[in-house]
């Protein structure tokens, strides 16, 4: 039966009795403003429903514009996981859908769990799948196929051993992605406990852990509350209890607080014995309301308009408050200043003085003498409501004087200045002219384009020289200068058209000084007249380490030998990639061989290197010796990863691994990385490390009471008791049994004194009685 039939069933025994049944199916439920409620039918035959708060309306009281009667009878929940391509990564979504026997979704829940986009981390719960999100295929390499599992080993290191606790990320081809670790148990004085390592060293080497058993130990959750002495915290995390060396570890954070000395969201590592525990019973933090007022204050330099934001708890309580300042006169407190309190020196005050928002910005053009020229400012000037100027600045629109360049801004008014009339000429009306000049330099003919730009009244503003012919290597054409270069003398313009060029192109080939030979692609350029003045070579092929393909020279090297161009061509070339795996006897590697052949086919170098291995003893990205190669056994590359997550019967004892194993197309083992979580096996203990499924083990049902699968159970329920009725919302943590193991619920509705709403519970007072919440309002 479905959850909503269940639902209504229940809410048909409910109701039976007080008058109230189900409608037939078309009118078992209504939506309105786009919720869905459940609907019931009275005895006199009008449908009445309930809202978000749990009070009995009438259909007919809805404007029949604004409903619609559905069949929800046979609506189901259906769940299905995708992933999205997000702005910030990856996400994989489970989807929970409810909708109706017509395939309209009634309400729809996004949780995110599993993620690579840290704007939406894992736990995000959302209401519909943003815009911007793209589905994708859920079998992505970084989203699935990788595990994050907790480890306990022991080493030799080089001054004595050491047993580390961590975790670590593997792949599927079970290679460490990411670990941390951390020193427990030491007999090395140079690794003392607490000593962290993101990877083994090579120099440590896998031992049996013969220390005192640091797995026979219980990790306890703690959800606790202490007085401080300056206020109250609330503390969450674990501590590990050893049962030869007591608590080992102790990580908590700090969920709520009063106590500024210890805020929330700090990590504490140990409880100091100076507080003191009490009751979880001061006001969620969560509960609360933020309050904006504005206040006015008297200051010793002025006055002062505040915003004030109160934040108030579930109690009516002051939380928080923060200070900013909207307006002022106090030069020492600026508008946007922000602060938690008042100084004790202010005054409270009525907010008497202008509206600084009501204002109005006028703009002059105003002209200066400053004694080094003249200069044109923009004066800004901003008015408040009663036509007071509030502020004043200048902006550099023009200057004559290069103490004052233009665009630059002006708190006041230097005192040189005196005001003149705007009559001096514009800076901004000028014109470019070009004209064609000639020069000879040592013999040598340059061509130049002088751009001038004049102002208004003709004067020279600015003049700069563009070489644009050139007889003279030195002088480069488009070079520039900003005045003609001494000794430079003006000249008829009677040079030939250097832009009438001719490009010739030559491939020659030479044997270097080191007797390798190179292949140079040479340029040369020349005039209309014939002559030659540009020329570069370039090497185009080469076996010369030394001058490698690409390389340029202005002259040719006079240590080499001119030759035939018979070498082959170097760059007729394609790569043959060859993938090979092998059983070494201890693993499976794989050897890429990667050879670049000429257009003889001739091998002119080749690459041959490990790229994938579980052999520890040939790791990847080295290169094996072809007498080693001729002794291992070649085998298929297609390996397969299998996660391993069974429980399993060795001698009538229950053992729970998970892991992987790496299989080859056989099915045979390859390799296995698999870890204890569960064992009542006097062989194995929970976080031992495995290589192997125990010889002899048998697949079996997982039915062990394993007190780490336990369940948070949402809780929503109501209660009478002897003086009247109550609401709770909280939470219930419940084992595999289904037994209890703490609870935590707050009464949010009530009609009884002796639970009045906010009352926080840890059980469900004796005598109390479980009714239908829908009831209170009958």
């Amino acid at each position: 039966m479905s959850a909503i039939n269940e639902y209504l069933k229940r809410l048909a025994s409910i109701f039976g009795s007080m008058g109230f049944s189900v409608p037939p199916d078309d009118f078992s439920g209504v939506v309105i403003d786009g919720k869905t409620y459940p609907v019931m039918m009275r005895n006199d035959g009008c449908y009445v429903y309930f809202d978000d708060k749990g009070v009995k309306r009438l259909v007919s009281d809805v404007p029949r514009k604004d409903y619609q009667f559905i069949n929800i009878k046979d609506a189901r929940v259906s769940i299905v996981n995708q992933c999205y391509r997000t702005p910030g990564g990856q996400v994989e979504a489970r989807i929970h859908t409810y909708m109706n026997n017509k395939g309209e979704i009634l309400a729809e829940k996004i949780f995110i769990i599993n993620s690579s986009d840290v704007d939406t981390p894992i736990g995000t719960e959302l209401d519909k799948v943003p815009a911007e999100w793209v589905a994708i295929d859920c079998s992505i390499a970084e989203m699935t196929d990788r595990e994050l599992i907790f480890v306990s080993k022991c080493y030799a290191t080089e001054g004595g051993k050491v047993q580390i606790e961590g975790v670590e990320s593997v792949d599927p081809r079970l290679n460490p992605e990411v670990s941390h670790y951390e020193v427990v148990n030491t007999t090395d004085d140079s690794n003392p406990i607490g000593t962290e390592y993101d990877k083994i060293p090579d120099t440590w080497n896998r031992i049996v852990c013969d220390f005192p058993d640091m797995t026979q130990r219980e990790i306890i959750p703690v959800l606790k509350c202490f007085d401080t002495g300056t206020g109250r915290v609330q503390i969450e995390g674990y501590k590990i209890f050893d049962y030869e060396m007591g608590i080992r570890k102790e990580w908590y954070r700090i969920k709520q607080s009063t106590d500024h000395e210890n805020p929330v969201g700090e990590f504490i590592t140990n409880i100091s014995d100076d507080w003191v525990e009490v009751v979880c019973d001061f006001t969620d933090m969560e509960d609360r309301d933020i309050e904006v007022t504005v206040e006015c204050y008297k200051t010793p330099a002025g006055k002062v308009k505040l915003e004030v934001l109160t934040s108030w708890d579930g109690n009516i309580g002051v939380r928080d408050k923060s200070y900013k300042v909207l307006e002022t006169t106090d030069p020492s407190q600026p508008e946007g200043a922000s602060f938690i309190s008042l100084p004790d020196t202010w005054i409270r005050a009525v907010c008497d003085f202008d509206d600084m928002e009501e204002r109005d910005i006028r703009s002059y053009i105003e002209c200066y003498d400053g004694g080094n020229g003249h200069v044109k400012l923009r004066r800004l000037v901003s008015y408040d409501s009663k036509i007071k100027a509030r502020y004043t600045r200048f902006e550099v629109l023009e200057s004559d004087d290069a103490g004052f360049v233009p665009g630059t801004d002006l708190a006041t008014l230097p005192e040189s200045f005196s005001l003149v009339p705007c009559d001096f000429t514009d800076m901004e009306d000028r014109n470019v002219q070009v004209y064609r000049e000639c020069y000879a330099f040592k013999g040598q003919r340059i061509e130049v384009d002088k751009v001038v730009s004049y102002d208004g009244d003709l004067g020279d503003r600015k003049a700069k020289y563009i070489v644009r012919e050139s007889e003279d290597g030195a002088i480069l054409i488009d070079q520039e200068y900003d005045e003609i270069p001494f000794g430079w003398k003006k000249s008829p313009c009677d040079l030939e058209n250097l832009r009438d060029r001719h490009v010739s192109y030559y491939d020659q080939c030479y044997v270097t000084e080191n007797d390798k030979r190179v292949k140079i692609h040479n340029i040369v350029i020349y005039n209309s007249l014939g002559y030659e003045w540009y020329h570069f070579y370039e090497v185009t092929q080469s076996e010369d380490d030394k001058y490698e393909v690409g390389d340029i020279n202005s002259s040719m090297i006079d240590k080499w030998s001119r030759v035939e161009c018979e070498m082959p061509d170097m760059e007729n070339r394609f790569l043959d990639t060859t993938d090979t795996c092998y059983d070494t006897g201890n693993g499976t590697v794989k050897i890429r061989r990667q050879e670049s052949i000429d257009y003889k086919l001739n091998v002119r170098e080749f690459d041959y290197k490990i790229v994938e291995s579980t052999d520890p003893d040939h790791p990847t990205d080295t290169t094996p010796t072809q007498d080693t190669v001729s002794g291992w056994t070649v085998i298929s590359c297609d390996l397969n990863i299998m996660e391993v997550d069974d429980c399993y019967e060795v001698g009538g004892h229950k053992i729970h691994l998970k892991g992987f194993r790496t299989v080859n197309p056989a099915l045979q083992d390859i390799k296995s990385i698999l870890y204890v979580v569960y064992s009542d096996h006097p062989d194995y203990s929970a976080g031992d490390e495995l290589n192997s499924i125990p010889e002899g083990a048998k697949v079996t049902i997982c039915d062990y009471a394993d007190k780490s699968q336990r369940h948070m159970v949402p809780v929503r329920e109501c209660y009478e008791v002897a003086d009247g009725r109550f609401y709770v919302e909280g939470s219930r943590l419940v084992d595999n049994n289904m037994v209890v193991e703490r609870m935590s619920v707050m009464v949010l509705e009530s009609s009884s004194q002796t639970y009045p709403v906010g009352t926080t519970l840890t059980s469900i007072p004796v005598g109390a009685t479980i009714v239908a919440c829908l009831c209170q309002t009958c």
